[in-house]
């Protein structure tokens, strides 16, 4: 085919299509830009989203471990509430068991008339009756013999008396655990 138009003709078509092909590309190119910025957009929306789904999680994990703090603080002060109860039963003294070590060390003879016991101090007094002064040695010396009454102080208030000897005992009771 044989092109028959003039050279101005030509050129102002060639200018044309170069026109037209610099507007496609810039079509392109502007079609391009926004694609890119509106992927640019979805990724900062996506990655917003995802940074306050993360926010809320690390909240209710830090309010989840504050209870658990909270918790912990209760368990301990039950804790420590039982272990001195624990303690205070541990280291009470079983007045039963006490009274029936005292009457095994009862001579016959001997009878108790009052028994005091100071808890703070484990201070027992114990006063009675015996009816000779041997009797009141032996009952003394019985109680000397025990290993857990320390500072034994045995108190005859009249030596010369033969019959119905009055006595006082006072002792710091000190049992080892």
């Amino acid at each position: 085919m044989i092109n028959l138009l003039p050279l101005k003709e030509k050129i102002k078509r060639q200018r044309e299509k170069d026109l037209k092909l610099i507007l496609v590309i810039g079509i392109l190119l502007f079609s391009f830009l926004i694609v890119f910025v509106l992927s640019f957009l979805a990724i900062k929306f996506y990655l917003s989203n995802q940074i306050d789904y993360y926010d809320s999680l690390i909240k209710a994990q830090s309010q989840k471990l504050n209870q658990t703090k909270i918790i912990e603080r209760k368990v301990a002060e039950v804790n420590k509430i039982l272990k001195e109860f624990n303690d205070f039963y541990e280291n009470q003294l079983v007045m039963s068991d006490f009274l029936a070590r005292i009457n095994k060390l009862l001579v016959p003879g001997v009878k108790l008339d009052s028994f005091l016991f100071q808890g703070e101090e484990n201070k027992v007094s114990i006063s009675g009756t015996a009816t000779s002064l041997q009797k009141a040695g032996e009952f003394r010396a019985r109680l000397r013999e025990e290993p857990d009454f320390k500072n034994l102080d045995f108190n005859l208030p009249n030596w010369l008396q033969n019959e119905e000897i009055n006595f006082r005992v006072t002792f710091n009771f000190h049992t080892e655990k």
